[in-house]
């Protein structure tokens, strides 16, 4: 298990405003274990893989549109805004469906959240999943007090196949 923390530390310290100081506790009975940096692209595919592989694995999902019946309760999502020692999480979207699903997510009243991995708009996204698609999205808590949102509003169908 390898347990991290960070924080920014302040200029005057280090003569740079992108230097973070960086714990890592590894715990592992009997084995060498060699760190590295590795690039945010890299880091963000993990992270991903991580979550992806963590949700078909069993995981609990929600369901957005149980009202919805074309969609054969087949658009799955799990939010976990405080996953990641607490400071990091993500939200996971899935479309097993044979339609395009959309839904707005209100990023404004997720107050002391950003979104890391893509470019958003802050106060109101729309996220489109293509049938077989999906999306994670990393989240960084950006203050000490947050304040999340779950889930969205269900757009209505566009393509008509």
């Amino acid at each position: 298990m390898v347990d991290s923390s960070w924080e920014n530390l302040p200029a005057s310290k280090t003569g740079t405003t992108s230097y973070m100081s960086v714990v890592v506790d590894v715990y592992c009975p009997g084995q060498i274990v060699h760190l590295q940096q590795d690039n945010v692209v890299n880091g963000f595919w993990a992270l991903d893989q991580l979550v992806t592989n963590m949700v078909r694995t069993g995981a609990q999902v929600e369901h957005f549109e149980k009202q919805e019946k074309k969609y054969k309760n087949k658009v799955v999502y799990l939010e976990d805004p405080y996953f990641f020692n607490e400071w990091y999480g993500f939200m996971y979207y899935s479309n097993g469906s044979d339609y395009t699903f959309q839904f707005e997510k209100h990023l404004e009243g997720c107050t002391g959240h950003k979104v890391v991995n893509e470019r958003v708009d802050q106060n109101l996204h729309v996220v489109s999943l293509a049938p077989g698609e999906t999306k994670v999205f990393m989240l960084k808590r950006t203050k000490r007090q947050s304040k999340f949102i779950p889930g969205g509003k269900v757009l209505q169908q566009t393509d008509y196949d």
